[in-house]
């Protein structure tokens, strides 16, 4: 694996335990004293979740663009599909935890930022790791009869 490709291994491992912690400090109840600016603002609660969510896909991606560089870019990568069914999943928890609230607005930002930025790692990934990681996938130089 490159340097590059390390590098961006150990963004993205490191931004899933941001996300994590952060998911564990809303659970127990800590968001609104560690973070009460978020609740004061109207929308920036649905803004955090979009850049959030859509930042660990579009992570997740360019992770796995890297690892295992697809030949086409698609609509919703496998990657992107497998972030969104986890971030499903932690969302509805909070229907049955005491200090979260479960909102089909939060969801909704969440899928959003999946979507969108995911989208963006998934063709910047592919794009990336066929360019510079396989020579056969490489654009024929200028002069280049193939």
């Amino acid at each position: 694996m490159s340097s590059q490709g390390k590098q961006t291994c150990s963004l993205t491992a490191g931004y899933v335990l941001l996300v994590l912690a952060l998911i564990v400090v809303a659970d127990w109840g800590g968001g609104p004293r560690l973070f009460p600016w978020v609740y004061h603002r109207p929308g920036l609660d649905k803004l955090g979740h979009l850049v959030l969510m859509g930042t660990l896909a579009y992570l997740v991606n360019r992770t796995v663009g890297t690892l295992w560089p697809a030949r086409e870019p698609v609509w919703l990568s496998t990657a992107s599909w497998v972030v969104l069914v986890l971030v499903t999943l932690e969302e509805c928890s909070q229907i049955w935890l005491p200090y979260r609230t479960f909102e089909w607005s939060d969801l909704a930002a969440d899928y959003v930022g999946i979507v969108v930025l995911g989208g963006l790692g998934s063709r910047w990934g592919t794009s990336w790791t066929l360019s510079h990681h396989h020579p056969s996938m490489a654009h024929p130089q200028a002069g280049n009869p193939d």
